[in-house]
């Protein structure tokens, strides 16, 4: 499985380049444009994306589309607190994730093998290709990232194995 870590700059225009192919082909009625700075934007500590976990201490806004909508573009901001660990999940379709502060631990696998895991520091990125089981965690501080697809997506689990 291969995964890609570049800089921001690299990550922010293939952002750009995917918005606009996909407003070119859209109707009229699409959404406004959106302005905002990840760092001040408002969480509330009841949102929850599709898509993402729902574990204590991660709080998920979609910041544009919709993740359970068919061939949404969408954005899922999420914040995840110090000390957080996700277990391997995969999704139905490929994510694009930039690392917007923090460090944030990533491997990739269908069981948790912390000698494999990626350190991604802010305003690196990385791409989760389809059905692909990932995991990550964050270790002293908190991370916040923002997770960008093409929906439905949902939360796909490995099948328990023997032990």
């Amino acid at each position: 499985m291969k995964t890609f870590k570049h800089n921001l700059s690299g990550g922010i225009i293939f952002l750009i380049q995917l918005f606009s192919a996909s407003t070119e082909a859209s109707s009229p009625n699409t959404q406004p444009l959106i302005f905002g700075h990840a760092a001040t934007t408002k969480l509330d500590s009841s949102q929850h994306a599709a898509g993402t976990p729902a574990v204590d201490g991660v709080i998920s806004k979609v910041l544009y589309g919709d993740p359970a909508k068919g061939g949404s573009l969408y954005t899922i901001l999420v914040q995840v607190a110090p000390h957080k660990r996700f277990m391997p999940v995969a999704h139905p379709v490929d994510g694009f994730v930039t690392v917007l502060s923090g460090n944030w631990y990533v491997g990739f696998g269908d069981k948790w093998e912390g000698k494999e895991i990626k350190k991604f520091v802010s305003g690196d990125y990385y791409t989760i290709p389809t059905n692909s089981f990932h995991y990550a965690e964050t270790r002293d501080e908190p991370a916040l990232v923002a997770v960008t697809g093409y929906g439905p997506t949902s939360n796909i689990y490995p099948k328990k194995q023997k032990e």
